[in-house]
């Protein structure tokens, strides 16, 4: 789709999660994936002269985008309460620290969550949709009367939220609950994604 892959990690079966992906390298994947399958553009860019980069989202389209962290979780969770995605058990579900692996490993190793979703906990973190809105969350903690739109973006909030850990991550890390805010130009060896759509 984009003509290179920016993996640091590499094999020549593509077998390897992707990785080294900044937020903005996901959005833009998503809207060539849409494109190229006829599918209506998500992410609306736009790159001002000082290369500033303000991003608009339509959650009505029907193309390819990243989750929001409440569709993440609830894949993630698979209808269990598990604390990891598809097990009591981290090992059996995931690469991480005591793994003692250097790099990211090859997807669909390890056991599936119930509805055959791999690697949610443990390999790469996971880009989601959402901005890291603090105050929403401070609040949240003190009224259950609060509503959130996920997919309501307000330009006081600069930072963006991955999930489920990386092969190098802790066990807690690693617990489909956990949440890593980054901003959305960093990129690295425990940064992934994983996208969805909207059927029609």
């Amino acid at each position: 789709i984009m003509g290179s892959n920016p993996s640091l990690f590499k094999t020549l079966d593509k077998s390897l999660p992707t990785e080294n992906v900044s937020w903005y390298d996901c959005i833009t994947f998503c809207n060539k994936l849409s494109e190229k399958k006829g599918l209506d553009k998500v992410y609306h860019i736009h790159v001002d002269s000082n290369e500033n980069i303000s991003v608009k989202f339509d959650a009505s389209r029907n193309g390819y985008r990243l989750p929001s962290e409440a569709e993440w979780e609830y894949a993630a969770k698979a209808n269990t309460e598990f604390p990891y995605s598809g097990s009591q058990v981290l090992d059996d579900v995931a690469w991480y620290r005591n793994c003692k692996r250097k790099s990211t490993m090859r997807t669909a190793i390890k056991e599936p969550n119930k509805w055959g979703l791999y690697d949610m906990s443990g390999n790469v973190y996971e880009w989601c949709n959402d901005q890291d809105r603090q105050l929403v969350y401070r609040n949240r903690a003190r009224t259950t009367s609060v509503t959130v739109d996920p997919h309501e973006w307000k330009d006081d909030a600069s930072y963006r939220i991955s999930r489920g850990g990386f092969w190098a991550s802790s066990a807690s890390s690693c617990r489909v609950t956990h949440r890593y805010r980054l901003l959305p130009k960093f990129k690295g060896r425990s940064l992934g994604f994983r996208i969805c759509r909207y059927l029609d």
